[in-house]
């Protein structure tokens, strides 16, 4: 691709934690540099997705976004890296990226959505998620799900603004070929972040019901369920 034909795409992803959504952000953004795209990343100042995207060759904006959704100056964020980058594509990732964005005056705007983390949440909470999912989404015209169950659950709560464009792309990844296990081998690997999300006590009370087969279960990961799952794994 030649450099005057070099196309841009504006990736924003709020929380920039290192999970399974921040990886799915730095895997587009390490494809889209290979393939001759410039890349903005906005994100979260300092956070762990800032960093790998610098150090894939990014250009990386940030901005206190995991500060609340309330302070509209995160929106001027949002609004000032697009009319400074001039992306041919804004590609937003989650539901506090459609709020973000939700006013953008662009062309081509999609949101990716990773789940709806709200639906875990208690009652209030649940219902003040998913009235700021419906604000969110209610200007964005391409939505993208990473499953089928996603898209029906966002038909199912009425998320989807009429007439808005819906697309399932699962995620991708690279693996290694997988090396021959023996037949009899049950051990299980959760490698999630233990919090709400993934729901970690919930695996552990899969692995009680299973241990009397033979099964184990091994845990990789960190948050602020983690003491809690080492005292249930006790249990």
């Amino acid at each position: 691709m030649s450099e005057s034909a070099t196309r841009t795409i504006l990736q924003f992803t709020p929380d920039g934690a290192a999970g399974g959504g921040t990886t799915v952000v730095l895997g587009l953004v390490e494809g889209m540099l290979a393939k001759g795209w410039r890349v903005v990343l906005l994100t979260e100042t300092g956070s762990y997705c800032a960093e790998q995207g610098a150090a894939l060759g990014a250009e990386v904006r940030t901005a206190q976004f995991m500060a609340g959704r309330t302070d509209p100056g995160l929106a001027h964020a949002v609004s000032d890296a697009v009319a400074q980058t001039s992306p041919d594509v804004v590609h937003l990732h989650g539901t506090r990226a459609a709020y973000f964005g939700r006013d953008l005056v662009h062309p081509k705007v999609a949101c990716t959505i990773h789940g709806y983390h709200f639906l875990r949440r208690p009652l209030p909470f649940r219902l003040l998620g998913w009235l700021g999912a419906r604000r969110s989404f209610g200007a964005i015209r391409d939505l993208v799900f990473v499953s089928d169950y996603d898209r029906r659950t966002g038909q199912r709560l009425r998320l989807i603004p009429p007439g808005a464009r819906t697309h399932v792309i699962h995620n991708g990844v690279s693996l290694p070929p997988m090396p021959e296990l023996p037949k009899k081998v049950r051990q299980i690997a959760f490698p999630h972040r233990l919090t709400l999300p993934k729901d970690p006590l919930m695996a552990l009370a899969v692995l009680a019901q299973l241990k009397d087969e033979g099964y184990s279960m091994v845990c990789a990961g960190s948050g602020e369920l983690e003491d809690v799952a080492k005292a249930r794994a006790s249990e």
